[in-house]
């Protein structure tokens, strides 16, 4: 009496185990992106999220390019397996020049160790905010956010954690 519900558990079991081996389809998904304004360090960047969706190859490297907001060269970004099996995530350096509403287009290529292309994506982010918003000099620095007292000019400057400023005459 037992056994056909013995029989049965073993058969979704068996169909879920395979549903769950998925070989076939898209290596990688769009997880996210965008851009990224940090006021307090007065930088601007923008990344992209990727999810594999199923085995990808230890060997295999992943390339992104971003369009550069500046005009200049893209920014080339590679990783190499093998990969994280939940996130891969690409973000670029500090970014000049970033325009509301202007497309900026990223290409990501998933190729194998012989360097054939598996896969391509290709997605433009906007902006929602000209960099125009940022402060010109950070308003913290610091790894703990010290307020900005001296008017650096970068998020981490010499005097951080450098010897104390002369004494005043």
């Amino acid at each position: 009496m037992l056994r056909p519900y013995v029989f049965r558990s073993l058969a979704l079991f068996t169909l879920l185990a395979a549903a769950g081996c998925n070989e076939s389809g898209e290596y990688l998904a769009l997880a996210g992106g965008g851009f990224v304004f940090n006021y307090r360090i007065a930088e601007a960047t923008y990344g992209i999220a990727l999810k594999p969706m199923r085995d990808l190859p230890d060997d295999g490297t992943i390339i992104a390019t971003f369009d550069n907001p500046s005009g200049g060269d893209p920014f080339v970004l590679s990783k190499e397996g093998p990969f994280n099996p939940t996130r891969i995530v690409f973000q670029t350096p500090p970014l000049e020049g970033v325009v509301a509403d202007h497309p900026y287009n990223v290409v990501v290529v998933l190729s194998d160790v012989a360097g054939a292309e598996l896969q391509r994506i290709e997605r433009a982010f906007e902006s929602d905010l000209d960099q125009s918003v940022l402060p010109d000099n950070p308003l913290a620095i610091g790894p703990g956010y010290q307020p900005n007292i001296d008017d650096s000019e970068t998020a981490y400057p010499p005097s951080v954690g450098g010897a104390a400023p002369a004494p005043s005459p």
